[in-house]
């Protein structure tokens, strides 16, 4: 279970760091960077469901790569993929980061989404 969990942490983590154009004037386009980070684990027996978050979140963060967003229109897509995924078989966190530069040191965390287990598949755990 430990391996899962440290795949699944290296997998999130570097799933994601996209530049994204952000409108601050009619007539300046400033890059804003992305990043997802955290702990997801899941119940035993349902690691392709993992798998599947993860590939679900970098497809969210690669459709948004170049093009013209905010930080409210990310947060909405992440949020969409957190929905799917919640309450059932997953459970952790995930920080959605921004800022202005690549470097996961200089983001700031701008929404942390949590992900719940069903409790009744936390027997199983």
């Amino acid at each position: 279970m430990k391996k899962i969990q440290t795949v699944l942490l290296t997998l999130l983590v570097a799933c994601v760091g996209m530049a994204v154009q952000s409108c601050k004037n009619d007539d300046i386009q400033l890059k804003r960077y992305y990043r997802c980070e955290g702990y997801i684990d899941c119940v035993k027996g349902y690691e392709a469901k993992a798998q599947a978050f993860n590939n679900d979140l970098n497809a969210v963060m690669q459709s948004l790569t170049n093009q013209t967003a905010n930080d409210d229109l990310v947060k909405q897509k992440v949020q969409t993929v957190v929905d799917k995924y919640n309450n059932d078989v997953l459970y952790g966190y995930v920080d959605l980061k921004a800022g202005d530069t690549q470097v996961s040191e200089y983001m700031t965390t701008i929404k942390k989404y949590i992900l719940t287990a069903n409790p009744q598949y936390l027997a199983n755990r």
